[in-house]
């Protein structure tokens, strides 16, 4: 379980390692601090503080997870910012349309973020997605693929549905 208290954080750095995160299938690893990862979701502090294969190997590997998503969230667990473009600036200068490959792009994984967030119990991660997704649709609409993704990576009554729904379902034309 994630540190509920600052001493206990601190008890935590005083035994602390590195993590290896492997990236994709493998091609790319990241090291982490252990108490990084536990503070960050409980399911972390399972996996790396019990008998699991992850806690003995030191290595977490997430099976399915496009390797750009993985970067994001190592990313995010230092900054807790996303490591994405100034939207809400390029459309301040009117420098974007709706079919901007690059927004798109951006859209697509922050909804991935989003669902690794569900996925693996990070709450601010989904916050900061959210947050970066909802900048987005204001100014760009997503592709249906997008929308798409997004409903089949989420629960029913999720924030991520309610966005889709909210500011992009009635701009689709049938």
């Amino acid at each position: 379980m994630a540190p509920q208290t600052f001493s206990q954080l601190l008890g935590t750095l005083k035994d602390d390692g590195m993590i290896t995160i492997v990236a994709g299938e493998g091609q790319e690893t990241y090291k982490v601090q252990r108490a990084l990862l536990i503070n960050a979701s409980p399911w972390f502090g399972k996996a790396l503080g019990g008998g699991f294969k992850e806690s003995q190997d030191r290595t977490l590997r997430f099976p399915g997870v496009r390797e750009e998503v993985v970067q994001a969230f190592v990313a995010w667990l230092f900054q807790y910012s996303l490591p994405l473009n100034d939207l809400v600036e390029a459309a301040e200068e009117e420098d974007i349309e709706d079919d901007d490959e690059w927004v798109q792009e951006e859209m697509r994984l922050v909804v991935r973020l989003w669902a690794f967030g569900e996925q693996y119990m990070l709450p601010r991660l989904q916050n900061a997605a959210m947050r970066e997704l909802y900048k987005r649709v204001r100014y760009v609409y997503p592709d249906i693929d997008i929308i798409k993704e997004a409903y089949e990576c989420s629960p029913p009554k999720s924030t991520l549905r309610k966005l889709m729904m909210r500011d992009s379902g009635g701009r689709l034309e049938l």
